[in-house]
């Protein structure tokens, strides 16, 4: 009944009661177990399953399926036809009762059909939404480009890129919880695949490696059989909400991250309530909390587990105790460096200072709590029923007090979260917690399974279950309210003409913000896939607080002399926009730009190319060739000093006899000034390189 409240489904019942007779009608046949001849838990055991699946089916006939958001993409509840998910749930589930009555062992077979039937298809839709091209859309090419440079930076957490802005030192990684992920693909990247494969390894990731975390979760907390596969099955699609971070948005270091939590809880259930401390599962407590921990938005929604801690105290003693303390010391050294990073060079104090709401109880409370409802219509309802509510009724009492504890900061956060610290996306706890309930969910299907009755709910959680696998091909369909795509012909296009067009030691400049304006993402692999150095004010989604949304900076904006002394200045070849004062500002300067291309499915992008343009250094002559962490130099003429057109950064370095200095170029920009003494060669890298 609270699931149901929660998901705000009780108030627009009564606009489809016509649909209700039917479930009212499973709900009482579930029920029936609830009279069985079994004494005491065993009796218990099979009534609590009824009741929580007949609530379940009696809520999915309600009008509050009918969000887009749904958990189950496509549930459609008023339309009388195979279009709508409660018809398809009623002959899914028929036939299943059927299939039980005859086959009462069929169930696992069904679920592990279910799973690899949903997985082929996810990747096979995957690829074919793509073309198996790189999914490109919003954060994927801002990951993809940090994916190349900290795979060459590796073990470094922070590297000198020269690809943008005239160099700088990107911390970036950092905050964005890739460094499991840079670590997993660093051979792909290191070897030059990387974009090629960036499709092919986000399917591995959230079709594959997903579920299996899910599934070891479930193993790790004494789950066997089908209800190991079941949690594998939801892993595959937890919630609408992780499919829109992971794929629609591409957030790939937090949607990583986040289902290690499930390991973590599954981890720490095993060794406090299970007393289980075999080397196998501290390992994966010891791994998945410095995985789960590598986002720093996970640091805020990792205390979840204190409570849990709290309510298992008494047991803390003895091989517990020491192993859990070995174990928080082994996290703590796997996390240090990126603490250190953070506190270093990310500004962590500055950023959680940058915006403050003023809470107002009055609203705030209402707006959170719909907040949280929506977040629970979200997730799946086997997820929300067998998980959320059941986790109160399992028959283990360590159970029933461990995840409840686990979850009630997650709750809080997802709900009025945003209203503390709202630049963390606090709200997001629904998706590690979604995945955390899969482990209480694992439970109730492995005792459903283990048993031939109830008949009627062991037939609808294997039907829900395959439509929710159904759900997850839809969604990877583009079928769902979080559609993607793969990299567009306009974007190849551009690439293409960079390549051919343009000089190597050149730069090219974004006039004005790029947003999404190229490709519907952010430009920040243009570089990389055009092979040429860039400059703009917001090839990262960065926040207004902390730069400017404009290029050139307002001090090189006065009058076109200083709009190209800026561009001599960095050295820039060719000028894109599809800004219109931009357009018109390069149109007329006849006399410094010329049009030469326009592009886009309005033709509404322009390429200038910069007449007469600077050469590649600022002083001296010499080739110069940079990639992250290094500048390579070869002097022509034996110069007594040469003047590169990066900027420069705190512990950069050179090997004698050549020395480097910071030139300054006036208005607060500073070169890197290069003397080679004779070397034939030099070569700068970055200290932390």
């Amino acid at each position: 009944m609270l699931c149901i409240l929660a998901w705000g489904a009780w108030g627009p019942v009564w606009r489809a009661w016509p649909l209700l007779a039917p479930p009212a009608v499973i709900l009482l046949l579930a029920l029936r177990d609830h009279r069985s001849d079994r004494p005491g838990r065993a009796r218990w055991v099979p009534g609590t399953v009824g009741w929580l699946v007949g609530s379940m089916v009696v809520l999915l006939a309600t009008a509050a399926t009918g969000n887009i958001w749904f958990g189950i993409n496509g549930w459609n509840p008023h339309v009388l036809s195979l279009r709508s998910g409660l018809v398809r749930l009623a002959g899914v589930a028929t036939g299943l009762v059927i299939l039980f009555r005859f086959i009462p062992r069929a169930f696992p077979w069904v679920v592990a059909v279910a799973l690899v039937a949903s997985a082929a298809g996810a990747f096979h839709q995957l690829l074919k939404v793509t073309g198996g091209l790189p999914v490109y859309q919003f954060d994927h090419p801002a990951f993809m480009h940090r994916l190349w440079g900290l795979s060459q930076a590796l073990p470094s957490l922070t590297y000198y890129d020269p690809t943008w802005n005239a160099g700088r030192v990107s911390p970036y990684s950092i905050a964005s919880g890739l460094p499991p992920v840079a670590w997993l693909l660093r051979p792909f990247w290191r070897a030059g695949m990387g974009v090629e494969t960036y499709t092919a390894a986000l399917g591995a990731i959230h079709i594959l490696m997903v579920p299996a975390i899910c599934a070891w979760a479930a193993r790790l907390c004494g789950v066997r059989g089908s209800g190991v596969t079941a949690a594998a099955l939801l892993g595959l699609g937890s919630s609408q909400l992780q499919f829109l971070w992971a794929i629609h948005f591409g957030t790939m270091g937090a949607a990583f991250c986040s289902p290690f939590l499930a390991v973590v809880a599954a981890a720490l259930y095993a060794v406090l309530w299970r007393n289980d401390t075999r080397p196998a599962v501290v390992l994966s407590l010891v791994i998945a909390s410095a995985v789960y921990l590598s986002w720093p938005g996970s640091w805020i929604m990792g205390l979840c587990v204190l409570p849990a801690v709290a309510v298992s105290l008494p047991l803390l003693r003895g091989r517990r105790l020491a192993w859990l303390v070995a174990s928080g010391a082994a996290i703590g050294l796997l996390i240090l460096p990126l603490v250190l990073a953070t506190f270093q060079h990310a500004d962590p104090t500055g950023f959680a200072a940058m915006e403050k709401h003023r809470f107002d109880a009055a609203r705030d409370l209402v707006t959170g709590w719909n907040k949280l409802r929506t977040a629970l219509r979200s997730t799946h309802p086997l997820i929300v029923f067998l998980g959320g509510a059941g986790m109160l009724l399992l028959p283990s009492r360590g159970s029933r007090r461990f995840f409840p504890a686990l979850c009630i900061l997650l709750v809080i956060l997802s709900g009025w979260g945003q209203y503390w610290k709202p630049q963390f996306q606090l709200n997001r706890a629904i998706i590690p917690m979604s995945f955390v309930l899969i482990l209480p969910c694992a439970m109730w299907v492995d005792r459903l399974a283990r048993g031939r009755r109830p008949l009627l709910a062991r037939a609808l959680v294997a039907a829900v279950l395959v439509l929710g696998g159904y759900s997850v091909t839809r969604s990877y369909a583009n079928l769902g309210p979080a559609p993607y795509r793969g990299l567009g012909a306009e974007t190849r296009t551009l690439v293409s003409w960079l390549k051919t067009n343009t000089a190597p030691g050149s730069r090219v400049l974004f006039a004005g913000p790029t947003v999404h304006g190229y490709g519907y993402a952010q430009a920040s692999l243009l570089p990389v896939l055009a092979d040429r150095e860039m400059i703009a004010c917001d090839y990262y989604n960065f926040s207004p607080r902390r730069v400017e949304y404009e290029m050139p900076p307002k001090a090189f904006r006065g009058s076109p002399g200083r709009v190209r002394a800026y561009l001599d200045l960095h050295g820039v070849g060719h000028v894109i926009t599809y800004h219109p004062h931009w357009i018109r500002f390069f149109g007329r300067e006849t006399n410094d730009y010329a049009r030469v291309l326009t592009f886009g499915p309005k033709t509404n992008k322009c390429v200038f190319r910069v007449l007469n343009p600077a050469p590649q250094l600022a002083a001296g002559t010499g080739r110069v060739t940079a990639g992250v962490d290094r500048i390579d130099v070869v002097p022509e003429g034996n110069p007594a000093e040469i003047i590169l057109r990066y900027r420069w950064a705190d512990g950069l370095r050179t090997d004698p006899p050549a020395e480097i200095a910071p030139a300054d170029m006036g208005d607060g920009i500073r070169f890197i000034r290069l003397r080679p003494n004779g070397a034939a060669s030099c070569s700068i890298r970055n200290g932390d390189g």
